[in-house]
């Protein structure tokens, strides 16, 4: 009919708004390693071997990680090539996938305006914006685990038995998803989180058949790989794998270590601006809303339990990587959403404390941005930088940036600065959207643009060199230090481990110590060794970090030193 204009879904803007802010630029840079190019090099290998039902690095069973992450990544490739987009795809359409599911259950915990608060809040936020542009695990994981952690939550607070069911269901197979993207830590959190809203409610949701479906739903997603692989290999590899989760939360792995409170000050940091405003929640509850749907109307304290069993857990577990706090980013952008519809409709008095703690951390972050760049374009400081990552003639790639990257910074602090005077004067609810929106226009500018400078410094001039060799007949290794890139940027291939010398060494090596398997390090110490001293049938080249590599030439003498650069040195033996 004439004059009737046709609305547009919302989940359409976002599935728009998600493209824009995650797709563009994916694969200007290399992946970095460890995490990107371990999953990367897993799904190229899967690409390679065509066993979808096992993850491997080196060829070699990897148990660290359950394949369906790298299953994802392996559809991307078969798509759009083994390349640095196709492994940070599957992110960007986590992404657009978490963006839909924020407003979906915004809308229903409150309203539209809620739903659309809580996506501006974890777009305009650092990290949680950061790694949907990323090839790491986690945004999967987490979404999943959320996604579970919402259905169990209406699932507590339903009398209807159908409904009971349905959500139990959802809860299983969402659960089963998170535990084949991560392990058991996929049921151990939301499991805690239960355990809690349990006690705190005094309220136990056991009844025999939801919990049975959702069980069963469960058993049965995991044993799509979990069951599977026990079948086919017995339990060692299971075994393994067990083992490995449980290390690492007693011991700090590769060196990831860090003091009880690391995670509290990540999530203070890089949460910003959110994580200011948890400190300013109302004393009470929000009242229900018309549209509010009674199993969510408990959605504030689960998220509540969520962020505190993330922090407690991760802050027990010995290994502490930066990531790995990353499912608390939907509670705290939740509560800071939260806060933002408060003062959305309601006129409240200033909290000054609030505008000094948004205006300093707009302060340090416009530093650090303006700062940084600053330091990078002066000889003086690129000098610095040259003699902290190398030595011996290892030149550093590329050459002092531009000033006119200070333009970030100084565009972020005068859009927040805006921000802050709006809330200043009482416009709390103008101002946090303005300070939002400088940090996302901030965070893509900021992708786009530092990120291919940073790259370099840090691993470029190695990832070049593989590239480079991957073009050579010659094998490829690392001393000195762990990496994954040699792998995939070396392109490295099975025939690579199937030289008859290579082979004979093997053998004799189990034989001699009535060995049935080798564990994947003891196959890759033994490789290493084979590269360094054994009856090679063509040239190795290593990579060194060139603060080692004086020791380590001294060490090998049979190596010979053809190269350096940014940080490292590049050596070769003959046969």
């Amino acid at each position: 009919m004439k004059g009737i204009t046709p609305r547009i879904s919302p989940y359409v803007v976002i599935a728009l708004l998600g493209i824009l802010l995650f797709t563009p630029f994916l694969g200007q840079v290399h992946l970095f390693d460890w995490d990107e190019i371990n999953f990367a090099e897993s799904a190229r290998e899967m690409l390679l071997t065509g066993d979808y039902g096992r993850v491997t690095i080196n060829f070699q069973p990897f148990w660290e990680k359950p394949p369906l992450f790298i299953w994802m990544q392996v559809l991307s490739m078969k798509v759009f090539g083994v390349n640095e987009f196709a492994a940070r795809f599957p992110n960007a359409l986590c992404g657009i996938a978490t963006l839909m599911v924020l407003f979906h259950y915004g809308r229903k915990y409150r309203d539209a305006s809620f739903g659309w608060l809580w996506v501006l809040v974890y777009v305009g936020t650092w990290l949680p914006h950061v790694y949907f542009k990323s090839g790491i695990i986690d945004p999967v994981f987490n979404l999943f685990i959320f996604l579970g952690m919402l259905h169990l939550a209406q699932w507590a607070d339903v009398a209807e038995r159908n409904r009971q069911l349905k959500y139990a269901a959802f809860t299983g197979l969402f659960l089963g998803l998170a535990v084949l993207t991560k392990g058991p830590v996929g049921l151990l959190l939301p499991g805690f989180a239960a355990f809690i809203w349990m006690a705190v409610r005094r309220k136990w949701f056991i009844k025999l058949w939801p919990q049975l479906l959702g069980a069963l739903v469960f058993l049965a997603v995991s044993f799509a790989w979990y069951g599977m692989e026990t079948i086919r290999n017995g339990w060692w590899f299971l075994g393994e794998f067990l083992e490995y989760n449980l290390r690492l939360a007693q011991t700090e792995d590769s060196g990831h270590g860090g003091p009880f409170y690391y995670h509290f000050v990540v999530l203070l940091l890089g949460c910003f601006p959110a994580s200011i405003l948890l400190f300013y929640q109302p004393k009470t509850a929000p009242q229900p809303s018309e549209t509010q749907t009674p199993s969510l109307r408990d959605l504030r304290l689960w998220m509540w339990i969520l962020l505190g069993v993330t922090l407690l857990v991760f802050s027990i577990v010995q290994t502490k990587i930066i990531h790995y706090s990353s499912l608390a980013y939907f509670p705290i952008t939740f509560l800071a959403a939260s806060v933002l519809y408060r003062w959305k409709d309601e006129f409240l008095k200033v909290p000054k404390t609030l505008v000094v703690g948004i205006a300093a951390g707009v302060f340090v972050f416009g530093l650090a941005l303006v700062g940084g760049t600053l330091f990078m374009s002066t000889d003086w400081g690129w000098g610095v930088v040259q003699n902290a990552v190398g030595v011996s003639g290892a030149v550093l790639q590329g050459s002092p940036w531009p000033l006119s990257f200070m333009l970030i910074g100084l565009l972020f602090v005068a859009i927040a600065v805006i921000g802050v005077r709006y809330m200043w004067v009482g416009r709390l609810f103008s101002g946090a959207v303005w300070v939002l929106l400088a940090t996302a226009f901030t965070t893509n500018v900021a992708y786009l643009t530092l990120l291919p400078h940073v790259e370099p410094i840090s691993q470029g001039s190695m990832i070049e060199f593989l590239k480079l060799q991957s073009k050579e007949d010659v094998y490829i290794n690392v001393l000195g230090f762990k990496s994954f890139a040699h792998y995939y940027y070396g392109n490295k291939q099975l025939k690579d481990l199937e030289s008859p010398n290579f082979l004979n060494m093997l053998t004799e090596h189990k034989q001699k110590h009535q060995l049935a398997r080798l564990t994947p390090t003891e196959f890759n110490d033994l490789e290493r060794w084979w590269h360094l001293e054994g009856n090679i049938d063509k040239p190795v080249v290593f990579v060194v970090r060139a603060i080692k590599a004086e020791r380590i030439q001294h060490e090998n003498p049979q190596l010979k030193r053809i190269g350096g650069s940014g940080g490292y040195v590049f050596l070769k033996r003959e046969p």
